[in-house]
């Protein structure tokens, strides 16, 4: 039952009961349009099939690949944040940003004690920042309902990065579980040619694409910073697994829940919900900011302190 206790006649916001919440939320937020879903799938699938390309043609180790996407990662989130700071006029969120970078070195760099327990710590007072900062730019009511998700399945894929740091060294459970495939026989035509004449032939090239795609598409959906993008490689990483897997077995049920969760976020665009893309949406062309960010042609973009809706609440 809806508690209007505190209803003002007015039109003054009321803070409502989740069922409310959820039903505001559904009648208000638009999906993401047949148009932007392609165009991200289209940029992510072409991005990814360079990065392979060239790591399978040059003889690039393990350990360079995740170090070059580490430093890609922390350098980026840096250039958007001072982006963020001084021009779109967005300095919580702009710092949120400088402070994921931070996270993100405690994560890689320093391996011993405290580095494990602060740079969670660290990552969530970034993730903090960001909510705050971007507030103003958030116009979905009771937009924390896809924030949740959002930042839920990229920290999970975040952390598993992390944990996974080795693997770009000598394969570790990453060749493990191609090895495994190989002996069960391949599941489609290319699978066994592949695995067998490629990914165990260079088994630290491979993981070390694996940990980083971990690492970048995970970082990037916790943040909502081209949620599209890092939705489709977030989903490509899970199905690789349930694939490995098999799509029956009941050990593959985190990377099914992953895979659905990535699409919730595609489909939602919950990277407007108090993330990074809800600032971008602004400060980018409409065709860019289609495929990035998953905006609509012709869409409003809410730009002022007006739109603002705090956590929780609805207007009525």
């Amino acid at each position: 039952m809806h508690d209007f206790s505190d209803y003002d006649a007015g039109g003054q916001r009321d803070t409502l009961t989740l069922d409310r919440a959820l039903e505001v939320l559904l009648m208000s937020h638009r999906v993401a349009s047949l148009e932007s879903v392609v165009r991200s799938l289209l940029a992510t699938l072409a991005v990814l099939l360079v990065i392979m390309l060239l790591a399978g043609g040059l003889p690039i180790s393990g350990p360079a690949i995740l170090m070059l996407s580490i430093w890609i990662s922390i350098l980026g989130l840096m250039v958007i944040g001072v982006f963020f700071v001084t021009r779109a006029e967005r300095p919580y969120a702009g710092a949120g940003a400088i402070v994921a970078a931070a996270a993100v070195w405690i994560a890689y760099f320093w391996r011993t004690n405290p580095g494990p327990f602060l740079w969670p710590v660290v990552f969530l007072v970034a993730i903090g920042l960001i909510v705050y900062g971007t507030r103003q730019d958030a116009s979905i009511p009771n937009g924390w309902l896809l924030l949740l998700p959002r930042f839920v399945v990229g920290w999970a894929f975040l952390d598993n990065a992390q944990n996974d740091y080795t693997w770009a060294f000598n394969g570790g459970n990453f060749l493990t579980s191609a090895n495994a495939a190989v002996q069960r026989g391949p599941s489609w035509f290319l699978e066994g040619p592949f695995l067998s004449g490629v990914v165990v032939g260079r088994p630290d090239t491979w993981a070390g694409l694996f940990v980083s795609g971990e690492l970048i598409f995970g970082l990037l959906l916790a943040l909502g910073l081209f949620t599209p993008i890092a939705a489709w490689g977030a989903m490509w990483l899970s199905a690789n697994i349930v694939m490995e897997k098999s799509f029956i077995s009941h050990g593959a049920y985190v990377d099914k829940t992953y895979f659905v969760v990535s699409l919730f976020c595609l489909l939602s665009r919950s990277g407007l919900a108090y993330g990074l893309d809800a600032v971008l949406a602004r400060n980018v062309p409409a065709a860019l900011s289609s495929t990035l960010v998953g905006t609509m042609p012709g869409e409003a973009v809410a730009t002022g302190s007006h739109a603002a809706q705090p956590v929780g609440s609805v207007a009525v």
